[in-house]
Parts: structure tokens; sequence; C-alpha cells
């Protein structure tokens, strides 16, 4: 995985997989909770579920962000990708 060895000389940094509704998280254990490129409808899961969890294992001073793409701006974003990803060819 290129981010594992990206980042293997950075001793308090981990990566982990596991359900985004479910995590192994501890109540109130992260300052900050970020759920970006489209986390909200990409994974496929119960949306309200999603947020609660984030809720879940935020601190109760924490903050919780959240980024989604709207419909709108959804062929711009595809236009993008196959801009930025022709380029590497």
């Amino acid at each position: 995985m290129y981010g594992k060895e990206m980042l293997s000389k950075i001793p308090n940094c981990s990566f982990m997989q596991m359900n985004a509704v479910q995590t192994a998280f501890h109540n109130n254990t992260f300052d900050l909770v970020i759920c970006i490129q489209n986390g909200i409808s990409a994974f496929h899961v119960d949306q309200r579920e999603l947020i609660k969890e984030c809720i879940r294992i935020v601190k109760s001073n924490g903050i919780v962000l959240f980024s989604s793409y709207s419909e709108k701006f959804w062929n711009d974003r595809l236009e993008w990708f196959n801009c930025n990803l022709l380029q590497d060819y």
C-alpha cells in the first residue's frame, strides 16, 4: 500500500480498515473526525448511522467534518478526474 510506505517512518501514524458505521474506537476518542472524499454517499452505508458513529467517537468539544459532492457538480468532477488521470499517462 502506497500510504503505508509513505508514512512508514512516522511512529504515531497507522492505517486501519473497519466498518464506517461500527468502528472499533471507544466513545469520545478523537478531537477531530473527518469524513472526506464524498464519504457520506461513497461508502454506501446508512448515512444517518455514519453521522451518528462519527459523533459517537468524537470528544464532546470536538469537531466532525464531512465533505460531499453536489449532483450539480458531478459532471465537472468527472471532467477534472479524467483530465488529471490522462496527464499521468
